[in-house]
């Protein structure tokens, strides 16, 4: 008996069964290092790494990183670019990629048709997320991130070029959101996602927000370097023409994102078509950004589980809807708020510490306070408002809104990007 304590085998006890492989969080593989060669390549380049560049990926947040390395080109337009899709390797043609990435040359780590000195205009390097062959790395190299576990890989990428040339230039990161909190309970990614912050040295912060800014902070982050902007610009809803509303309503329903508020919502809805027939009987209740099955509410009406709808299809969704629901627990704007309220819907959503969405849009309200009552009640108040004057949110959003010219689009927000690399960069051979 003692000795089994110990680990010791009883006489009879069979084998235990050892896994052939312990489980394995992805995050690590995406966070692991390049194996980075010496490049005598004398251009500045722009190194942007991301999780993915199918133009399906490519929406909200994602879209901002593309319009961020779209908005560096046209103000410097001599330098290189190269993107690193560390998360989805791209197997694709120019066809599946968004228009602003369609030009680039397709490149390979394992069978890179470019010499180690070479050095593309504008480059995509497909199988960035296996990281098998070698990526050259020269001496005016810049590396941008853009969630938390790109950190990671932008930071060794920084020492490599450090040890090659004896300087490594600043990395730039792009924060949209306080991902320790927002994407992660207390555990080791939280602690990872955290640590990212520390880097306020060598890290130049570039923060989609002024409100998420300010949180960075209030929790304690001072890059020595840092920029905000506001990514109004970059959301899906700039539009000129906006059609007559029906009687649909759209959710933002993400069962798995916590900070999406997914089971209020769900509340919500049973109490406003439980005390409400007429609005559980007149109106189409759609749920999107993830999947999920079809729920029964009362009085006959269905949550309709739309999940992440092509752009296409969402954008005609919106514009046929009167009224969207969007929660986010974040100082983080959310592109689905500003979408739905350009759009025309009448737009519920929720503030957060520096956050204040009543501020952003005259389709946007916030509700009386986040319970069940509280919301239930504004959105209530929000149907009976489009009933007694159904062109309201429409008008409203033409009123507040002038589409952009794509170049427009692109650029928007990023006036600071002259001012970023004159204060941070001295390049050998590129003058910034």
């Amino acid at each position: 008996m003692i000795w089994s304590l110990f680990g010791k085998k009883q006489e009879g006890e069979q084998e235990s069964r050892v896994a052939e492989a312990p489980p394995r969080e992805p995050y690590f593989h995406v966070m692991s290092p390049f194996h980075a060669v010496r490049s005598a390549g004398t251009r500045t380049r722009i190194n942007l790494v991301l999780p993915s560049v199918y133009r399906e990926h490519l929406t909200g947040g994602p879209a901002t990183l593309v319009n961020y390395l779209q908005a560096i080109s046209n103000r410097f337009p001599d330098f290189a670019l190269r993107v690193l899709p560390v998360m989805v390797p791209f197997e694709g043609t120019g066809e599946d990629l968004p228009p602003s990435l369609a030009d680039f040359e397709i490149t390979s780590l394992g069978e890179n048709t470019l010499s180690v000195d070479a050095m593309a205009s504008r480059e995509i390097v497909a199988d960035s997320a296996q990281k098998h062959g070698k990526l050259p790395v020269a001496a005016d190299d810049v590396f941008i991130a853009t969630m938390w576990p790109t950190h990671f890989v932008c930071k060794s990428l920084q020492k490599d070029q450090a040890d090659f040339f004896g300087h490594g230039h600043k990395l730039q990161y792009v924060i949209q959101d306080y991902e320790p909190s927002a994407l992660f309970p207390w555990s080791e990614l939280y602690l990872l996602a955290e640590q990212t912050y520390a880097d306020v040295e060598e890290t130049i912060a570039v923060v989609g927000t002024h409100s998420l800014h300010r949180y960075l902070i209030e929790q304690g982050h001072h890059f020595r370097s840092s920029y905000s902007f506001d990514p109004g610009g970059n959301a899906v809803g700039l539009v000129d023409d906006i059609p007559e509303k029906h009687e649909v309503m759209v959710i933002y329903g993400r069962p798995e994102a916590a900070r999406n508020c997914f089971s209020l919502l769900i509340e919500v809805l049973l109490k406003v078509t439980a005390e409400h027939p007429d609005i559980a009987r007149r109106f189409r209740f759609v749920s999107v950004g993830e999947a999920h099955p079809d729920y029964r509410l009362n009085h006959g009406a269905v949550l309709e589980g739309g999940g992440f709808l092509p752009p296409e299809e969402y954008k005609a969704l919106l514009l046929s809807a009167a009224v969207g629901c969007f929660f986010v627990v974040s100082p983080h704007t959310g592109y689905v708020c500003l979408e739905m309220a350009r759009y025309g819907l009448l737009t519920l959503s929720n503030s957060f510490r520096t956050k204040d969405v009543t501020t952003l849009h005259p389709n946007i309200r916030e509700p009386r306070s986040m319970d069940v009552a509280g919301v239930a009640g504004t959105l209530v108040e929000t149907v009976q408002d489009f009933w007694r004057d159904p062109d309201r949110g429409r008008r409203a959003a033409l009123e507040a809104s002038v589409a952009p010219t794509a170049e427009e689009n692109a650029a928007a927000g990023f006036d600071f990007i002259r001012t970023l690399f004159r204060e941070n960069y001295v390049f050998g051979n590129q003058a910034s």
